[in-house]
């Protein structure tokens, strides 16, 4: 008896040693993190903002981190990472088909109509794919989806794909096969997406800057000489603008490459660009139509580095916060108001800014909505996950106030994201894969050719200055599918004019329309059998033409509505009935 305790005591006393040694090897706290809790395991992808490069750029400076790696610190972590490499300076819309083919893999497809109606190449490059089984099933039946992040612009990016993964899109997908196609509705394919300092309502630095689109670049290639060298004698940084024939040529050196795309003619002559996308009213045109589903998380942080001005009012750079080379975009939107009619009104609530964003455009979409679907936390959980995530709304995690537009992402660390940028990143992976996958009842949407939408995206005025003063000369609207212009005549639509101003006479009466035509340009005087847009043209000796009143120098706010009186058709036969009237949204000055 007394042998056997021996025994077990010695067994005890054994096993205790070996515990002891396991612990001086393996903390609790390392073997604690180990340990992930039952949710999923889909990758994460990282997306850039506009002027963002891929990893193969800039010499190992990395978009992610600077000098960490985010992207490396996650897979050591025992997450699936990848960093995507899309357009720096495209519009949304094309980056998003970008980000398609990096994750999928294939051949880069803009979309036949989107194309068209822009003008440049349908197809672009072709990448392998990091994951090319994205959106197939699983050995238990379950869609292989991924959690999307995106930085800046990228947030408004992995929206406009979330969105276009969901629409049934003929008239762009065209002759493409529907599985190896973007546009062929497919659901569920995202468990979540997060927006990192995102100007989801546009940023005021696009419409108030001079030069915004120089100015960006100018600030990348402050990056690459500090990374490259300041001969930029290699290949560093791609624009990726292939489909517009904008690339560097076998003998092109960099300097003249970056001349070139600088000085192309293509930054003012389309809205397929970021600079539009990034404007208050283009995010807004955007949200518009790139709306939440019920079976995917969003999440937002905000930032913001600056203070305000006891004397002024007006919105200053946080010394010691902010970089230094963003205090200049800091003070021009710190100051920034507009209130011209027929635009979005900017007033103080924009000021506050992280140096390229206005903290208020940060949180969620709101402008072109007629429901905020964003979702507060409290601020004394800021940046902490409280565990309550709701699918289908923003989860707002709130304003980090000493973060600056690049801190957030590893450039330098704020105190507010805890010193620790890895840990941030880390943390915040462990929450998306805690989320439990949320599957939707919709069926992918079958081919059919015959059900085109037929939603308006947007109504613009035209003015243009005549020898009797400034006249509204034409409305504009724009469909979402083609619309047959041999069917429509002046009797279709009714034009109304409501002008609001300091003068009595002001009235509200019908306008008179002289042409009614298509086109995919929304140009005056190009006629074609069909397009996107329905041009009216309206007689500019009508009385209510005006958009003054006399010589009184305060302008009218303008308020054109446009009523559909018959049934228009798409170009495929199929019948559109609006019965609600169409509200300007824009102004297009000629000159």
């Amino acid at each position: 008896m007394l042998k056997a305790r021996s025994k077990i005591l010695s067994c005890f006393i054994t096993c205790f040693i070996i515990f002891t040694i396991m612990l001086s090897v393996f903390p609790l706290e390392t073997m604690a993190k180990e340990v992930k809790s039952e949710g999923n395991k889909y990758p994460i992808i990282l997306v850039h903002g506009c002027g963002g490069w891929g990893r193969d750029e800039l010499k190992g400076f990395l978009y992610w981190g600077g000098k960490e790696d985010i992207q490396e610190a996650l897979r050591e972590a025992g997450f699936e990472v990848y960093t995507a490499a899309v357009g720096p300076f495209s519009s949304n819309w094309d980056r998003a088909c970008e980000l398609y083919a990096f994750i999928k893999g294939g051949t880069v497809d803009y979309g036949e109509e989107h194309s068209r109606k822009h003008g440049h190449a349908r197809f672009g490059r072709t990448y392998p794919g990091v994951y090319p089984e994205w959106g197939e099933k699983d050995e238990n039946g379950n869609i292989n989806k991924v959690h999307l992040i995106g930085h800046s612009q990228g947030g408004q990016t992995v929206r406009m794909l979330e969105q276009l993964l969901a629409d049934s899109r003929p008239e762009e997908r065209g002759d493409m096969p529907k599985n190896d196609s973007l546009f062929a509705a497919k659901n569920s394919w995202v468990q979540s997406v997060t927006t990192l300092a995102t100007p989801n309502d546009g940023t005021t630095l696009a419409d108030a800057a001079g030069d915004f689109l120089g100015d960006k670049i100018n600030h990348i290639m402050t990056i690459v000489a500090g990374a490259a060298g300041k001969k930029y004698e290699n290949e560093c940084y791609d624009f990726k603008l292939d489909q517009w024939g904008l690339r560097r040529e076998p003998n092109e050196s960099f300097q003249e490459y970056v001349k070139k795309v600088k000085q192309s003619n293509l930054w003012k002559n389309t809205k397929d660009i970021c600079v539009w996308d990034l404007s208050v009213e283009g995010a807004a045109e955007q949200n518009k139509w790139v709306k939440e589903r019920d079976d995917v998380y969003y999440f937002s942080y905000s930032c913001m580095a600056t203070r305000s001005s006891i004397v002024s009012g007006h919105e200053l750079p946080q010394i010691g916060v902010m970089n230094p080379l963003f205090w200049p975009n800091a003070i021009i939107m710190g100051r920034y108001q507009r209130y011209t009619p027929g635009m979005i009104k900017i007033t103080p609530e924009w000021f506050p800014n992280d140096g390229w964003v206005n903290t208020i455009s940060q949180d969620g979409p709101k402008l072109g909505r007629s429901k905020v679907n964003i979702r507060q936390y409290d601020g004394s959980k800021m940046g902490v996950y409280d565990g309550t995530a709701v699918p289908g709304v923003w989860n707002h995690f709130g304003i980090l106030t000493k973060t600056d537009h690049e801190d957030i992402i590893g450039r330098d660390t704020s105190e507010e994201m805890g010193g620790n940028v890895i840990k941030f990143f880390v943390d915040y992976a462990e929450m998306l894969q805690n989320l439990e996958p949320v599957n939707s009842d919709e069926e992918d949407e079958e081919d059919d050719f015959e059900k085109p939408i037929g939603a308006v995206q947007s109504m613009d005025i035209v003015t243009k200055v005549t020898r009797s003063g400034e006249k509204v000369i034409a409305a504009v609207i724009e469909y979402d599918i083609p619309i047959d212009g041999a069917k429509l005549t002046k009797s279709t639509f009714n034009v109304n004019a409501e002008l609001k101003g300091s003068r009595k006479d002001t009235t509200n009466s019908f306008r008179t329309i002289t042409k009614v035509y298509t086109n995919d340009s929304g140009q005056i005087g190009d006629v074609r059998e069909k397009g996107k847009y329905v041009v009216l043209e309206l007689r500019s000796e009508d009385f209510n033409a005006i958009t003054r009143a006399g010589s009184f120098k305060d302008r009218y706010e303008l308020n054109y509505t446009v009523t559909q009186n018959k049934s228009i058709y798409s170009i495929n036969g199929k019948e559109i009935q609006l019965k609600e009237p169409i509200k300007h949204s824009g102004e297009i000055n000629l000159s």
